[in-house]
């Protein structure tokens, strides 16, 4: 960026020479000259030595973040079953054992 601000300090001078400030020179000739330089410029962007393509390296796989989340799912696990747990110790059942042979009286 710097260099190229200084090429355009120094050489910006040269842009004067398309405006007729001398008679005696053929401003002219500078002016069409600047267009087809112009021109030629864009025509040829594409030729000649390029930027090389920046390939980035693919993103590492982030083990702590993998890490992290089994943890959480591992917590998030432990609670629910401390849940469960919770809700079947309030689950009472109660059995009434009729034996067999009272059964058989009472059909009598």
């Amino acid at each position: 960026m710097v260099i190229s601000a200084l090429v355009a300090f120094l050489y910006g001078s040269i842009t004067y020479g398309i405006f007729p400030f001398d008679k005696s020179m053929s401003w002219e000739g500078h002016l069409f000259g600047a267009i087809s330089g112009v021109l030629v410029a864009y025509n040829y962007r594409k030729e000649g030595p390029q930027a090389p393509e920046v390939k980035w390296p693919e993103e590492e796989v982030d083990l702590e973040a993998i890490y992290n989340e089994q943890l959480r799912q591992e917590a998030e696990f432990k609670k629910q079953q401390e849940e469960l747990k919770r809700q079947q110790e309030n689950i009472h059942i109660t059995y009434t054992f009729i034996p067999k042979d009272k059964e058989d009286n009472d059909k009598v």
